[in-house]
């Protein structure tokens, strides 16, 4: 049986045989000019599925490097278009109030194309980018930090979850403490993963009403059908009249049969019940957090090719 590459990986084995060497990415390789392109074609494919206002053209380059500073100028320009095309709607709206014709304004790229992907194939990689941790939102600058596992990330999780239980009742039949944070001396991005479950898409409404009176506001599924993202109106959010500042956290709600909640707690519990592959994805990370400090999409899709490997191995078949 052939040996496969652990992106990321620290040389420990995976159970492919004692001792094997795994080549990592960014390591000394002597094809190193074709590994540049595999990761240059890797990254083109996972930008163009997060975002589908761009085209192939957009992110023309043989290097990985040049993929990202063909993104970021992409990105800049239709940041642009869009600017342009609010103005437009302003003025159109005022001219319907001064009693004018007029003039439609131009759509957007965004809102001409769609923002995760123009083919089922598109959605469907826009939603193993999601997965991985990208940002459902378009492309904000901030820097990716990983730090070493800090033993008061259970405890902050369970003080998250008992002001989210208050509010929700029996809404939410249990909360789960997911992603990086939750397992014991994984190294991660210091920001607490917690996935509210209900019992069906049919009360959600409730829960979105329930959790709006904590200072949470509804972002929709992303492109990740059986998990809805809730964003923060601040540092004191949830708002359960302690005046506490909370730190970063993602809140999600999944039905309980929803596939994306089983993805995330067998992949949590992969990692927290194999430290080999817990230390490897560290590695992977600080890696990536190295490369792209300032663009998370770039690095949650590079990220999301060893969460699918694990689950493999993990036997996972999906729903079901």
């Amino acid at each position: 049986m052939s040996e496969e590459p652990v992106i990321g990986g620290d040389g420990a084995d995976d159970g492919g045989g004692e001792g094997a060497d795994e080549p990592v990415i960014g390591a000394p390789q002597e094809d190193g000019e074709a590994r540049e392109a595999e990761v240059a074609a890797l990254l083109r494919e996972t930008l163009l599925a997060a975002h589908g206002d761009l085209s192939p053209d957009d992110l023309a380059g043989g290097s990985a490097e040049e993929v990202r500073e063909r993104y970021l100028a992409a990105r800049e320009r239709i940041a642009r278009e869009e600017r342009g095309a609010r103005r437009r709607a302003r003025r159109c709206r005022r001219a319907r109030r001064d009693g004018s014709p007029p003039r439609p304004p131009a759509p957007s790229r965004r809102s001409a194309r769609g923002w995760r992907g123009s083919t089922p194939e598109a959605g469907a990689r826009a939603r193993r980018l999601g997965r991985g941790g990208a940002s459902l939102t378009p492309a904000v600058t901030r820097t990716i930090e990983i730090v070493g596992y800090d033993p008061a990330w259970p405890e902050t999780f369970a003080s998250l979850s008992r002001a989210l239980a208050a509010a929700l009742g029996p809404l939410a039949l249990r909360i789960e403490h997911v992603g990086s944070t939750s397992v014991p001396g994984l190294g991660a991005k210091p920001i607490i993963d917690l996935d509210v479950v209900i019992e069906s898409p049919r009360t959600l409404p409730l829960v979105v009403e329930a959790l709006n009176t904590l200072g949470y506001s509804h972002e929709g599924d992303g492109g990740i059908p059986g998990r809805e993202a809730f964003g923060r109106e601040g540092d004191a959010v949830p708002a359960d009249g302690s005046g506490r500042v909370w730190p970063a956290h993602h809140l999600y709600v999944c039905p309980s049969g929803s596939e994306e909640l089983r993805r995330h707690l067998r992949f949590r519990d992969h990692l927290r019940s194999h430290p080999d592959a817990a230390a490897r994805y560290e590695a992977l990370k600080r890696d990536l957090a190295h490369r792209y400090p300032d663009d998370i999409d770039s690095y949650a899709g590079a990220k999301s090719a060893f969460v699918e490997r694990i689950l493999a191995l993990d036997g996972w078949g999906g729903a079901g």
